[in-house]
């Protein structure tokens, strides 16, 4: 208990040393990434449910977007979701919640080496290593990244025991852990650490049956390989029904985005080039962390590998000894094994490993940057160097423990005496000298590290540009359905149109809808597209054919010709699929006719409805309620007619006509529509995601499942104590 409390102050203040200046000075920021893709995302989750209603949906970025369905961002992960329900996310919490995953990373790491290593002063090291070297260094602006990746030791060490023990407990902790780790928001790392779990055990199940020998008994040979099934089976399933919350509306969302499937040339970018190894022991290879500008072959966060020499050596000292030690040889071989996996598979395009996982292992044909992979080769040399500490530990405590003659007869012995001491000191010496030498080689690193946060003011990174402030002040005359949008403006690009309300067709996110795509392409060669789509500012090039026409902000075009959000058509045309769905908005006069994709089922006033008794020539449409993936209108038509919203269309959308469900239509390839009946009607139309109902309630069930394991696991171990101590 002693050391743990230690090692908890002491990675406080390594991690409050090394963000010293934005902690305490308060100078420093979060930058790239953790503005653009995750803050924005997150103070828009934060700040709607703090306005009582669920982030299902955002109307700020590509026409709309389902929030909810987007992994990366992380709304569920526990960490996030507590500071959403309790404040609005600010730059600053951001920053507080990436410094607390440092922390993370470094007490699990220390965990899982002091249970590997038994060496208190090399596990201190050890956590040093993986929060601030390598891969966790050069992923603080990739908040998913870095979250995820802070539960992959920790999960590891579950896993280890579990098998090691049988004990169900743990693999419900370790399922808990790598839900923690899926919900985090990166598909890439919780894909890594998911395979990284199977290929251990597929790893101890070998060894347990390449163990055995002719007078094994075969039956508990079997009953050992399907209990550690059952572990490991427990940890997954355990982690899909906690995170299904999250994983089914992804997966929904995947169905509808570019990214099902990419290309193996683009999974190969990011590629790690192996002329950069270097940089394991040079922290400033290519000026990547510090100094000058950076000279290496791609992007940056890939290129920062640091471990430091030392960890190195030892690693290679506990892969060389560890192997011919009974005691440390699985592991020993496992780590090695899955270090060169690693290594080799982050080649990708230099190697020839990744295009055989792109091929043939499942998930691995949606995600890129094999470069990404160094994560599993950095805890691997821990895990080497771990062997090697281990295998001191248990070489002096033998040396420490002579035979009883030869101790009787040295008992008076100065010499023996001193030896004694020495024997049972020098792990822990060797352990101090290691975590000296490794301290001096990384804090100062990270210190000097310009990758883990922007050396700026918060102030100068979120600075409002000046069309923020004209747009807010047109915005404060209109009501929502006559609002613009904006496309491709500079300083209002990466989502940051989400923290100024103001609605965008444009955004970043790697799972945008297909349709937004294909959409977006063919509207930057035809005008009434851009019309249909509400936007009023975007940059000249992208309104080729009006350009010289329209007034001019800068390098902004000011279309005036844009669309309401929501108007009624009177008639439509069809289309087969949504090739030419696509093909047809762009022909036909789009303020009289719709393309739809299917028949309508229309109906005429009747019984269900009001009476029609407006006068001729009444078109009118009025905002009764709107919150992010909610709309109440009040609507009065002297005839029946569709009424089309210039919302991008997803499944889960739901609407009501005075309170009878009716259908929404695929409208000009993008959009929505409801036929309504003549007369005076309220309209709503709401995002009710089912993947979202059922992820939750397998959610609950994930939860109550882990506290009745460890439940009952306490409970068991407790009649035990009991039984043997004869009450």
């Amino acid at each position: 208990m002693l050391q743990l409390l230690t090692a908890i102050i002491f990675y406080i203040f390594t991690v409050l040393s090394v963000f010293w200046e934005p902690v305490i000075n308060k100078f420093g920021s979060i930058q790239w990434d953790a503005v653009n893709v995750h803050f924005f995302n997150l103070f828009f989750s934060s700040e709607t449910w703090n306005k009582g209603f669920l982030p299902l949906w955002t109307p700020y970025i590509f026409a709309g977007f389902p929030q909810i369905a987007d992994l990366q961002v992380a709304f569920f992960y526990p960490i996030n979701l507590l500071i959403g329900i309790f404040s609005i996310f600010t730059p600053e919490l951001i920053m507080h919640q990436i410094i607390l995953h440092y922390f993370f990373a470094g007490f699990f790491a220390f965990l899982l080496a002091r249970y590997l290593s038994k060496n208190f002063w090399f596990s201190l090291a050890a956590g040093i290593v993986y929060s601030f070297g390598g891969f966790m260094a050069a992923h603080a602006s990739h908040v998913g990244m870095q979250n995820t990746a802070s539960w992959l030791p920790l999960i590891f060490l579950f896993l280890i025991i579990a098998l090691k023990k049988a004990k169900t407990s743990y693999a419900a902790l370790g399922g808990l852990f790598l839900s923690f780790a899926i919900l985090a928001g990166h598909f890439q790392m919780s894909l890594y650490i998911a395979y990284a779990i199977a290929f251990y055990f597929i790893f101890d199940v070998a060894w347990t049956i390449a163990g055995s020998d002719d007078k094994t008994d075969n039956k508990k040979i079997l009953y050992s390989v399907l209990h550690k099934v059952q572990i490991v089976s427990i940890i997954y399933i355990i982690a899909f029904l906690i995170s299904a919350i999250q994983l089914l509306p992804t997966y929904e969302l995947t169905q509808q985005s570019n990214r099902a499937k990419i290309t193996l040339e683009m999974s190969q970018t990011e590629s790690l080039n192996p002329k950069s190894l270097k940089s394991l022991i040079e922290p400033n290879y290519n000026n990547v962390s510090y100094g000058a500008p950076y000279t290496g072959p791609w992007d940056r966060t890939q290129n920062y590998l640091y471990l430091g020499s030392a960890i190195i050596m030892l690693a290679a000292l506990g892969a060389i000894i560890g192997i011919f030690y009974r005691s440390t040889r699985k592991m020993t071989l496992f780590w090695l094994t899955l270090l060169i996996l690693s290594l080799f598979y982050s080649f990708g395009e230099f190697g020839f490993l990744q295009k055989y996982f792109y091929r043939f292992a499942p998930f691995f044909d949606k995600i890129r940057a094999p470069a990404n992979m160094m994560l599993l080769f950095n805890l691997s040399v821990i895990g080497l160097a771990s062997s090697f500490f281990a295998i001191i530990n248990n070489f002096f405590s033998k040396l420490e423990n002579p035979p009883a003659a030869e101790k009787t007869r040295s008992t008076h012995n100065f010499l023996y005496v001193f030896g004694k001491i020495f024997f049972k000191r020098a792990p822990a010496f060797l352990g101090i000298i290691s975590f000296l030498i490794i301290a001096q080689e990384i804090l100062p690193a990270a210190e000097l590290n310009t990758l883990l946060y922007s050396r700026q003011k918060t102030s100068e990174v979120f600075a409002v540009p000046p069309i923020a402030l004209k747009i807010a002040d047109e915005y404060s005359r209109l009501d929502e359905i006559n609002k613009f949008r904006i496309f491709k403006v500079s300083g209002l690009d990466s989502n940051s149109t989400q923290m100024r309300h103001i609605f965008a067709f444009d955004g970043y996110n790697p799972l945008s809808l297909r349709r937004h795509a294909n959409y977006t392409d063919a509207m930057v060669k035809n005008a009434r597209l851009i019309d249909l789509a509400g936007i009023k500012y975007l940059p000249c090039e992208f309104i080729a054919s009006r350009a010289t026409d329209l007034e001019k902000i800068g390098t902004l075009c000011v279309n005036k010709n844009y669309s309401k959000l929501a108007f009624f058509i009177d008639d439509y045309i069809l289309a087969e699929n949504e090739t030419e769905s696509l093909q047809k908005t762009q022909e036909v006069d789009l303020e009289k006719i719709i393309v739809l994709e299917e028949t309508p089922e229309k109906k005429t006033n009747g019984e269900n409805y009001p009476k029609n008794d407006l006068p001729e020539k009444t078109n009118e449409i009025s905002v009764v309620e709107f919150h992010p993936g909610f709309w109440r209108l009040a609507v009065k038509n002297d005839k029946s007619a569709f009424l089309f919203l210039s919302q991008a269309n997803y499944p889960g959308w739901t609407a009501k006509i005075d309170d009878l469900p009716v259908k929404i239509y695929q409208a000009d390839y993008l959009f929505q529509a409801v036929f309504v009946p003549g007369g005076k009607h309220e309209i709503i139309i709401k995002y009710e995601p089912r993947p979202l109902i059922i992820g939750t309630i397998l959610t609950i069930i994930g939860l109550s499942s882990v506290f009745l394991i460890v439940l009952y696991d306490f409970c068991k171990k407790r009649k035990s104590l009991k039984r043997l101590s004869g009450n």
